[in-house]
């Protein structure tokens, strides 16, 4: 599991991710909240848990078939963080990617698309330092390009024993 606040290179890396997961997948919560009608980025926590259950089961799907790693990114923010393990029962890793105050506005504002409410996004970057898991890794991308912080993962994966990743050009 990949989670941050917005801004701080989630769908960019999931992005890179993509390319270079030959036998894998992504899937991004996102994708799955706008596919329900009259729901934006503001919706209520009913939705928002509807989607995550809907992601874990794709997430079930892709490993059932044979899909290998399955990553998922979001937010995932303190208060559905403990929803969405009830529906996942298999092994995990959460890496969460931060960014300093500065920098996650920086990146907001040369954004195109997204979300792009500065309140809210300081708001759960907040959140999510406070949130200790005390499994997750932390990755501060501040400094970092994208394929930098898909380096420091690829470690990650081959120190959890997982399969390498390598990237694919495009």
């Amino acid at each position: 599991m990949i989670r941050g606040p917005p801004g701080v290179g989630k769908s960019t890396l999931g992005t890179i991710f993509w390319k270079a997961l030959p036998n894998g997948a992504v899937v991004e919560v996102d994708s799955l909240r706008h596919m329900q009608s009259n729901t934006g980025w503001q919706e209520n926590f009913k939705n928002y848990k509807f989607a995550i259950k809907q992601a874990v089961m794709l997430v079930n799907s892709f490993l059932h078939d044979g899909f290998f790693p399955v990553i998922i990114i979001d937010s995932f923010e303190p208060k559905i963080f403990t929803y969405i393990k009830q529906y996942l029962h298999m092994p995990y890793i959460v890496i969460t990617l931060m960014a300093n105050q500065e920098e996650l506005i920086r990146r907001v504002r040369g954004r195109e698309k997204g979300y792009k409410n500065e309140a809210d996004i300081l708001n759960i970057r907040i959140q999510l330092l406070n949130d200790n898991l005390n499994d997750d890794i932390v990755i501060d991308t501040t400094n970092l390009k994208a394929n930098e912080v898909f380096e420091r993962i690829n470690e990650i994966i081959k120190l959890g024993q997982l399969k390498e990743l390598k990237p694919i050009d495009s």
